[in-house]
């Protein structure tokens, strides 16, 4: 589905195109999106995009028959909030009127394009065409600092997907295979005292559990573990003389 069916070539645009049959160079500057959607019938009268749009990267160009193929790459890198994409507008140099809105597409419908923190990574690419001719030269202003192969841009792009999955999936299985926690406990027994202590998710194998005191200003007393399950264990505490605590930790094997 073409997106951008609806572009057109602005009155400044027209204007400029006059001055290029003379002899004059196309050369695009810039491209930026616009937030906002207007009439269609309004395009033409345009000099800049709708607000809230950002510029995007302009990529090398190249031919496809009579037609210049201009690709663009969108990042989201920096983004702080979220918009939604209307309008990308093609900037050119006027030698009268200096930087003018050249042309512009306006989209059938809007482009969500999340902040970095929403989807970090999300990028997307369009190719604009534009028609050539032997009178009428075609330059484009590269930013070098923007400037990225798009099939490198891609294979970039998956390694580092398959990285952060993998990352994910350690994280994950680091999580779900360790735990750890505390008991306080409080009053007085002559033998032994056992406590249960329930995991805050189940495991898949039977952790080991190790515990120890962890009260500084009371003193040391026997503990062990006993009734080992993948939901939880029970703490046992040997002649318990005042206030105190334990950690523990789980593991699973």
């Amino acid at each position: 589905m073409n997106i951008w069916e609806n572009t057109v070539l602005t009155d400044q645009g027209k204007a400029l195109q006059a001055k290029l049959l003379q002899g004059q160079t196309l050369k695009i500057t810039r491209v930026t999106t616009g937030s906002k959607k207007v009439p269609i019938v309004d395009l033409r009268q345009q000099s800049d995009v709708t607000e809230g749009g950002y510029d995007i990267t302009l990529q090398p160009s190249k031919t496809e028959g009579e037609k210049t193929v201009l690709p663009v790459l969108l990042e989201n890198t920096g983004l702080k909030e979220s918009y939604d994409l209307w309008q990308v507008g093609f900037f050119a140099e006027d030698p009268d009127e200096g930087e003018i809105l050249f042309c512009i597409s306006q989209a059938s419908q809007a482009k969500h394009i999340p902040s970095e923190a929403e989807s970090p990574g999300y990028s997307v690419t369009w190719d604009f065409y534009f028609n050539t001719s032997n009178t009428v030269p075609f330059e484009i202003v590269l930013n070098s600092s923007g400037l990225v192969n798009i099939e490198a841009y891609q294979e970039q792009t998956e390694a580092i997907s398959e990285v952060n999955k993998k990352v994910d999936s350690l994280n994950s299985a680091l999580s779900s295979k360790f735990e750890c926690g505390s008991v306080s406990i409080t009053g007085k027994s002559d033998g032994w005292v056992f406590i249960p202590v329930t995991y805050s998710y189940p495991h898949k194998t039977i952790p080991i559990v190790v515990a120890s005191h962890s009260s500084a200003d009371v003193a040391q007393i026997p503990c062990t573990t006993r009734y080992h399950s993948t939901t939880g264990f029970e703490l046992g505490l040997y002649r318990l003389t005042a206030q105190t605590a334990f950690s523990w930790i789980a593991i699973e094997p």
